[in-house]
C-alpha cells in the first residue's frame, strides 16, 4: 500500500494492457511505456493539489463518498467507456488548463498520437482514483495519511526515469506554465533514443 504508483503499475496486467492498446490505436509496447509516464502524472498531479488544505480535504471526501475501489473490478469496462467512471470530470480536477500540454508533452515524448495519450490518461485516472480509495477504506486512512501516500507515489514517479521527472516538475509549476522548454528537453530525449536505436 505505501508504494501506490507501484500497485497501481502492477493491475494494468498483459490483458488490461492489451485491451487499452486495442482501444487506443496503439501496440502494447507502446501502450506500456505510455502508462509509464501517464499514471505518474496523475499522482504528481493528486500530490500537487494535496499540498494546500482545501484540495487535500477535496481529495479525501471524494474518495469517501465516490470511489470504493470497485472500479478495479470493472476494468474492461473502463477501458470500453471511461466516460461512464467520470475520467473527464476527474482529470480536469487533477490538471486543470494543464491537461491538453501534459498530453501533447507525453505524446511527443513517446512519438504517439496525443489523442492516444489523452484516451490511455481517461481509462487510467478512474483506476487511479478507484486504488487509492480502496486503501482509504482497508487502511482506515486519514487526511494526513493520504497527503503523505501520495507524496510518495509523487518521489516515486520521479525516480521512475528522465521523462516522469521532466512531467512531474511541469506540474509543480505555478499556472500554465511555458511548456516549450520541456518539450525541447523531452524530444531531444526522443531523438537520442532514435538514433541509438
Amino acid at each position: 500500500m505505501q508504494h501506490i504508483l507501484q500497485d497501481v503499475l502492477g493491475d494494468m496486467n498483459e490483458e488490461v494492457l492489451s485491451a487499452m492498446a486495442a482501444k487506443a490505436g496503439l501496440n502494447v509496447t507502446q501502450t506500456r511505456s505510455a502508462m509509464g509516464e501517464v499514471v505518474p502524472a496523475i499522482f504528481g498531479g493528486l500530490a500537487k493539489n494535496t499540498k494546500k488544505k482545501a484540495g487535500l480535504s477535496a481529495l479525501f471526501n471524494a474518495l469517501k463518498k465516490d470511489h470504493d475501489g470497485s472500479v478495479l473490478d470493472q476494468m474492461g469496462e473502463v477501458v470500453e467507456d471511461p466516460e461512464r467512471f467520470k475520467a473527464s470530470k476527474i482529470l480536469g480536477h487533477i490538471f486543470g488548463s494543464k491537461q491538453d500540454a501534459l498530453t501533447d508533452m507525453i505524446g511527443k515524448d513517446l512519438g504517439a498520437d496525443k489523442g492516444a495519450v489523452g484516451g490511455l490518461m481517461a481509462m487510467a485516472a478512474p483506476m487511479i482514483m478507484g486504488q487509492l480509495g480502496k486503501s482509504l477504506q482497508k487502511y482506515g486512512l486519514s487526511e494526513y495519511d493520504l497527503k503523505k501516500l501520495l507524496a510518495i507515489a509523487r518521489s516515486d514517479s520521479k525516480k521512475e526515469g528522465k521523462a516522469q521527472a521532466i512531467v512531474i516538475a511541469f506540474l509543480d509549476k505555478d499556472g500554465d506554465g511555458d511548456v516549450k522548454d520541456d518539450l525541447m528537453s523531452m524530444a531531444g530525449r526522443w531523438i537520442q533514443k532514435k538514433f541509438r536505436g
